[in-house]
């Protein structure tokens, strides 16, 4: 759309695809404003489970010729408030749009939201360089105390299909987004059972973890932080690690790493507790939130 800008300044909503269409999106059936208007910053569709409404680039002769008015000011429906029960925090959102729907695809694909987000947080504050170490180096026990999980361990899998499904029931669908103690987001979704199938030596019993993975993001006890350079390439990324132990069954034990970056789940590390030189290569970096 941003592309064709010039021919086609303007947007049009669209709504009613829905089989139960609700009613505030109905409302804004052909409402038309440009393109860069702030209302579709939030309100651009979907927007909420299972919101089939659209949203398509219009010019001006096209909206005149399907009796449509170009509005300066889009529709005002109001707020309204949803405190988070685990965290306490409370967020508001527009009426009409579900809880975390409100904002705009495609301008979160290219990084424009997060890139704001950032540029926001690096204008408010001084910020220094923080050094790195393992736990000794930040105070931390040298063993991970061992938690009981939520949840069962899953089965073991040794086809791709299985693979995927172990994930579905893991997470309770195709994504999932769990928040950590900071309240920033994690995305979990089937780009890592992709990433399994690809190479057959890859499906090696982790997918039996994937139960864990939201007890680890939402209540690891330390979440690290270093940054990484890919022999190869010379590429070097910033990864986020979520370090949690948790009792097996009476007589195994299990340390894992969820690792993240950008965002996005990219994958376990896991560990018996007698690895330990494994899990503290793991425990380095900047510590940046640790249980007490």
């Amino acid at each position: 759309m941003q592309r064709t800008k010039a021919r086609r300044p303007y947007a049009r909503y669209i709504a009613g695809l829905s089989v139960e269409p609700r009613p505030e999106h109905l409302e804004w059936h052909n409402t038309v404003l440009p393109l860069d208007h702030p209302w579709w910053h939030t309100h651009t569709p979907p927007n909420d489970w299972g919101c089939k409404c659209k949203k398509v680039s219009v010019s001006k002769r096209e909206a005149e010729r399907d009796g449509l008015q170009i509005l300066d000011d889009a529709p005002r429906n109001g707020t309204y408030k949803w405190k988070d029960p685990r965290t306490g925090k409370e967020h508001t959102f527009p009426s009409g749009i579900g809880k975390f729907w409100d904002y705009n695809p495609g301008r979160a694909a290219w990084g424009q939201v997060e890139t704001k987000r950032l540029a926001d947080g690096a204008a408010a504050g001084k910020f220094t360089t923080l050094p790195s170490g393992g736990p000794g180096d930040w105070a931390r026990p040298a063993t991970v105390p061992v938690d009981a999980p939520r949840r069962s361990a899953g089965p073991a899998v040794d086809r791709a299909p299985e693979v995927r499904q172990v994930l579905r029931d893991g997470i309770g669908g195709e994504e999932a987004m769990y928040q950590d103690p900071f309240g920033d987001f994690v995305n979990v979704n089937q780009g890592i059972a992709d990433h399994i199938i690809e190479n057959p030596k890859r499906i090696d019993g982790r997918e039996r973890f994937f139960p864990f993975i939201q007890e680890t993001i939402e209540d690891p006890y330390e979440v690290w932080v270093s940054f990484a350079r890919e022999d190869a390439t010379g590429k070097v990324s910033l990864r986020r690690r979520y370090v949690k132990s948790i009792q097996l069954d009476k007589n195994r034990t299990m340390t894992l790493v969820a690792n993240v970056e950008k965002g996005k789940w990219i994958g376990f590390d896991f560990f018996s507790r007698s690895k330990k030189s494994n899990l503290n290569h793991m425990r380095t970096g900047v510590l940046v939130w640790g249980r007490e």
